[in-house]
């Protein structure tokens, strides 16, 4: 004998009639599910459950604004390293590097354009007026 188990179900948003394997809302791709299938995003900064007017937008574009607008967050946390810190010693270049490059004769940091002595017109260690640290 053969058994057919379809035991309608009614969806409580569309009304529409589906068996057990289409029931849930993404099963049967319910138009009303926007309705009861709401997820509210976390702020990772402050723990704070952020709520949005429009509920079709992003939960990342939710928190973006929060963070931008009103997070309550500690200020050191928002405060971000610099990662192109270590500025050529150049007077001309303004590039920064996120490595620090230093000349073996004159201890100086420069950008990768400048790294070798060539290409910084180097004069060596005795002419910065600084002293040299033999450690290294």
């Amino acid at each position: 004998m053969f058994f057919v188990d379809f035991l309608p179900m009614k969806c409580d948003l569309c009304a529409g009639v589906l068996c057990k394997d289409h029931i849930r809302y993404d099963e049967h791709q319910c138009p009303s599910s926007h309705r009861k299938n709401i997820q509210i995003p976390v702020c990772p900064l402050c723990n704070q459950a952020v709520s949005s007017v429009n509920r079709n937008e992003s939960p990342d574009r939710i928190i973006s604004a929060h963070i931008d607008r009103d997070c309550k967050s500690d200020p050191a946390l928002k405060k971000r390293e610099k990662v192109y810190a270590n500025k050529c010693s150049v007077t001309s270049c303004k590039q920064r590097e996120a490595i620090k490059v230093n000349c073996d004769k004159c201890r100086k940091t420069f950008c990768l354009k400048h790294r070798f002595p060539d290409d910084h017109q180097c004069h060596g260690f005795e002419n910065t007026g600084r002293r040299m640290n033999p450690a290294g």
